[in-house]
This record gives structure tokens, sequence and C-alpha cells, in this order.
């Protein structure tokens, strides 16, 4: 058996591990890990691998899983979403770009084949880093994040035509040759021929796989069904990426796609890691040395060139410069596919070496400093949003409004909080950075100021000076930071509630002058725990107090710190000590007919009846003697524990007969 192969894969594996650690620890993306490993262990490294081909092989399947799970994500339910950021952003994102370079490259002498690849392959950024920046600064769902989003889900797109436009691009008589059309035609014939075709048969093959409930079935069909779409574009001359893309796309509408998409994650995070190390392989460093200064100012253009149209296109559609800025300096880099096409055009003579090295050494570079010029670049925002407006100015309410409420964003949690406000005549107004929803206020007559609501001139046009009451629901941390500190500045006497998600804010929204701050993840742990103290027969004001002790101490307890105050002492009493409840007993209960004496709570569970309630009389402690009957109410009182015994005892529809004594 030839093993040749298998120590290179245990070093491979083990410096990727061991370096993408390092890459988290100084919060460096994963994908520059996997780039730096390629690098290290490549032919221009330290030549640990010896089996490019293998690797190569790896790689593959990682760019077609790849394109398989973007193709799954395509759902018209995202779309709907960020359907504007998506056709309007994104189209005029890659159009201005490629334009641009294909013009700049034509004019610099290149040919225009390869003015235009060298367009589609800056124009794309890489989803990777900036979807794993959006979480880090949780902003995933900040207008600037769905904006961000709406392009980088374009780009993932536009790869498909893009790859199939690179053999065309290679190809010396174009498609006006005579043989090159009516080929290319029966291609794209047998493609839509083989899609229509899976259309019909894709539910009920995924219907029988199903139900026969094997999971390793499914995970091998999910498998076949992306590597068979893969041969099969390849098979006509397309690329493998392309069919694995089909097949997500297919699959896409389907009930079972998230379960594929779960059952396929494992094998394309392993193999789309190894298309990025064999990228890093690809990298010469020797050549990059002696072609430094080319290299630098290549980058500088390309950052300089796609921040520009990226800001450009966020001020067409209305955005603020502050979020324009976030945007662009969140997807200027070279993205992932970029390396994808690169391969591709390689392979078809479109990029000669020397070319290629530059690509490379553009794009690790461009995707290693997007950390840095978006760090960079929320500091100079919120610097600047101390003193001036960086949004603009909405209009001011019809009329200044006095002891009113400021609503900082209209999601759910702020449109349901104006809707009450309405129906109790209380005055109130909310700002609004998105456009659309800014829109949507006004066609519906409700008081909006449009800006960012960390700027102290919007916060001032709102009337925060006279304002009651100030409520933070927005989506962005950072700005519900900077919006509190201003607030607690310009009104001393403002009443200020801040919804969070992340329970590392807390004690900074404290500092910055909260009044309450309501975490989202504790508020659902108090309705989860007074549901089960409930169900354990808790007093309900014992419950009430329980949540208004952890609400003052700012959720202490769930935080890990038990606080040692005397309510919380006296509440932990209330908590152990015994409790009165009510139990009426079903008009067929086997009960009825029985004395207490036969029942005996006390000795059983430790229960004692204090009275029973018929009808309109009351008995209160009822002898040993007394029989009940159907419907009657017995008060009973015992420790908790006991209490949730003896109403599973009467609660036994075949009576004592069950029950063992205790």
């Amino acid at each position: 058996m030839e093993l040749s192969f298998f120590p290179q894969a245990v070093i491979l594996l083990g410096l990727t591990a061991m370096v993408v650690y390092l890459c988290h620890k100084i919060k460096v993306p994963a994908i520059t890990g996997f780039l730096l490993t390629g690098l290290l262990a490549g032919p221009h490294g330290f030549s640990l691998i010896h089996d490019l081909q293998s690797i190569d092989a790896l790689a593959e399947l990682g760019v077609i899983m790849l394109l398989f799970t973007i193709g799954l994500e395509f759902s018209p339910q995202r779309l709907k979403k960020i359907r504007k950021f998506f056709f309007v952003g994104g189209f005029l994102q890659i159009s201005l770009t490629s334009v641009s370079v294909f013009l700049i490259l034509a004019f610099a002498g290149f040919s225009k084949p390869v003015s235009l690849l060298y367009g589609f392959l800056v124009s794309l950024s890489s989803t990777a880093v900036a979807i794993k920046l959006l979480q880090d600064r949780n902003e995933e769902n900040t207008p600037h994040g769905n904006m961000t989003v709406g392009i980088l889900l374009f780009q993932d797109l536009a790869v498909v035509p893009m790859l199939i436009a690179i053999p065309i691009l290679a190809s010396t008589s174009g498609l006006l040759g005579n043989v090159l059309v009516p080929q290319f035609l029966l291609k794209i014939i047998l493609l839509l021929a083989a899609i229509f075709l899976t259309a019909y048969l894709l539910p009920l093959l995924t219907g029988i796989i199903v139900r026969s409930r094997l999971r390793e079935l499914f995970i091998i069909f999910t498998l076949f069904l992306c590597l068979s779409w893969a041969w099969l574009t390849y098979s006509l001359g397309f690329s493998l990426a392309l069919g694995a893309f089909i097949a997500g796309v297919l699959i896409s509408t389907s009930d079972w796609r998230f379960q594929m998409a779960s059952d396929i994650l494992p094998f394309k995070e392993v193999f789309n890691g190894i298309f990025f190390i064999s990228v890093g392989m690809l990298l010469d460093l020797t050549f990059v040395w002696h072609n430094a200064g080319r290299v630098l100012i290549n980058s500088f253009a390309v950052i300089a060139l796609k921040t520009l149209i990226l800001f450009l296109v966020a001020k067409i559609l209305q955005y603020p410069a502050r979020s324009a800025l976030l945007v662009a300096f969140s997807i200027f880099q070279i993205g992932e596919f970029s390396f994808v096409l690169a391969r591709v055009a390689k392979k078809y003579e479109l990029l000669p070496e020397n070319h290629f090295q530059i690509f490379i050494s553009i794009a690790v570079i461009t995707i290693f400093i997007t950390p840095l010029f978006l760090k960079a670049a929320a500091h100079i925002v919120s610097s600047g949003n101390k003193n001036k407006a960086v949004g603009p100015a909405g209009q001011k309410p019809e009329k200044e409004l006095k002891n009113h409420v400021v609503i900082a964003g209209f999601g759910l949690n702020g449109r349901n909080l104006a809707r009450v406000l309405q129906e109790t005549a209380i005055p109130f107004v909310v700002i609004e950075l998105n456009l659309d929803t800014v829109r949507e206020c006004r066609r519906k007559n409700v008081p909006v100021v449009m800006g960012d609501v960390s700027s102290s001139k919007i916060l001032q046009q709102a009337g925060i000076e006279r304002a009651k009451v100030f409520v933070s629901v927005t989506s962005d941390a950072r700005t519900a930071l900077g919006s509190i500190r201003l607030s607690r500045q310009i009104n001393r006497e403002l009443f200020i509630i801040v919804r969070t998600r992340y329970l590392s804010e807390i004690d900074e929204l404290y500092r910055l002058g909260a009044n309450l701050v309501i975490p989202e993840e504790f508020e659902t742990s108090i309705e989860i725990f007074a549901q089960t103290l409930h169900r354990f027969h808790i007093p309900t004001n014992v419950i009430d107090n329980l949540i208004k002790i952890v609400r003052t101490e700012r959720y202490a307890v769930l935080r890990g710190r038990s606080p040692q105050t005397p309510k919380w002492e006296k509440l932990s009493a209330l908590l152990k000590a015994g409790t009165v409840e009510t139990f009426q007993l079903p008009a067929d209960s086997p009960l009825a007919g029985r004395n207490l004496h036969e029942l005996d709570l006390r000795r059983r569970v430790h229960t004692t009846i204090v009275a029973v309630v018929r009808g309109n009389d009351s008995h209160p402690s009822p002898g040993a003697d007394f029989v009940l009957q159907g419907e009657d109410i017995m008060v009973l009182t015992a420790s908790h524990e006991n209490m949730d015994k003896a109403f599973s005892l009467l609660g036994n529809d075949t009576g004592l007969d069950s029950s063992d004594d205790e």
C-alpha cells in the first residue's frame, strides 16, 4: 500500500491547526491562517508538501462544496430582505468595478480579454472575511451590515457567469467562430435539459430517501447530487464549480435544504481550508520580494478603487457617510472566488505566471489588512460622531415635543413600543437610519428623524433635551453605546432604557448612563425560570419578587455573581419555605366518598388540609372523618417539594390504590 501522502497530510493538518490558532489569538481571519500555512508548507516555503497534485484535487472539492452551499443559500426569503442591496448595490458594484479596471488596463495596453478578466478578479470580495468581521463586531443586522451581505451575495452569484465567460475570453476566435457558436448552444441546451430533468426527479428521490430515515443515505445522496452535477458541467466544457452551484440552487427551495447544508458543512470547511492552503502554496516569496514595489502599488490601487466605488454605491443608495465608509472598508479586499477564477484563467493561459503571482500577492495583502482598516474606519466614524452628524439630517417632527419618548431603531421592538405609545396617546419620535424604514414611517404618519442616533445633532433634532424617556432598541451595539453617552450628556434627567443582545455590554451601558438595561438572553431566562417555578407551586408573589430583585441587581445572579444582599437572603428563605395551594377534585374523582383519614395526606406526603370549600360553604380544619365529594376545593399547605407530590397523588385517576405509602 502506498502511503507517501499520509505523513504529509499529518504534517499539513498539524501545521494548519497551529497557524490558524495563532491567527485566532491575534484576531486575524482564518482564511489568512490557511494562506500562511500554504506559504510555509509549499514549494516556496519549507517544502514540507511534495504531492501537490493531491492537494489540488482536494482543493477542487473545496471549491465545489463552497459553490454548492452558496446555491443552497439562494432562497427567495433571503433575497426579499436584502433585495435592494442585492439587485441595485451588487449590480452597481460589480459593473462599476469591472468596467473601471477594464478601461484602465485597456488604456495601459492590455488585451481586451485580459483586461476584462482582471475586472472580474478585482470586483469580487471575500465573503468569508467580511461576514466574520461583521459577526465579531455584532453588526450583521445593522444597515451597513445588510448592505454588505447583499453586495456579497450578488458577487457570489456573479461568479457563475464569470466562470462561463473565461473559456470564451480564452478562445482565439471568440463566440463568433463558425464552430464555437453551434457547440456552445448545444451545451446550453443540454444543460437546461438536465436542469429540468433534475428539478422533476429531485422531489421524488429526496422523498424516498427521507422516508428511509437513514442519515447515512441522506449524506451520501447530498454528496452524490453535488459531485454528479459538478462532473456533468465539467463534461460539457464548463467548470466543476458551476455544476455544484446549480445543484445547490435546485434544492434551495426544498424543505430539506437546511439538513443538506448541515450534513455537508464539515466537508466544506475541511476542503475549503485546503483550497486556501493550496493558494498559499502558489505564492512565491522570492518573486514578491523582487517585485515588492509593483505589488504594493497595485495593492494600494485596488484598495483605493474599490473603496471609492463602494462608497459611491452606498451614497447612490442614499446611505449616510458613516455607513458608506463602513461598507467600503469591509469589502475592499480581493475575494476567495477571485482565486477560483484566477486558477481557471491560468489553466486557459489567460493569466501568465508572473501576473498570477502579483495577483495572489495583492489578494493576500488586501485580505490581511482588512481588519486593520475596518477598525480604523470605525474609530474615525466614532470620533466624528462626537461633534457632528454623519448621516443626512432628517426632518424635525411637526411640533416641538416635550416629555416625550425617543425611540432609537424601528425594528420589531421599536414598532411594538410605538404601537403601544400611540394607543396610550404618549408622544414619541423615532430615530432611524434605514431610508426604506423612514419612508415607511412617513407613510404611516409615524414621527421620525432620519440619521445616526449616535450623533448629537440628530439627537437634538429628536428633542432629546426635552424628552422624558430614551429607548434604544437598535441592533448596532456600537451606535447604542455612543447614543447613550451623548443622551446622558445632553439631558441629565432622562430615563434611558437599552436593549442589548450581549452580556458583555451590560456594565458598560450602565457606566455610560443607562437606567435600565434589558439583555434579551436574560429576559428569556427569566421567563423560563418563572414558568418552571410555577410548575413547582412557588407562590406568584414570591416569583415576582425574585424577578424584581434579579433585575434591580442588574442580573448579577444570572451572570454568575451571587448577590449577598438582605433582600436576596430573605427571598432565598421564602423559596425554601412552605406554600399554600388549592386543589379542586374532579366531579368523577375516585377520591369522592372517602374520608380524610383514608386519604392521610399528612403521613403520605407531609401535606396538611387546612380547609375544604364546598359550594358556598367553608369547612376549616376538617376532621379525619370528613368525607370528600366531587368538586370539593381543598386548601393545602406544605413545602414546595411535598406540595408537588400531593398534587400528583390527588390527580391520580386510580385514587390511592396505586400510591405507595411513604
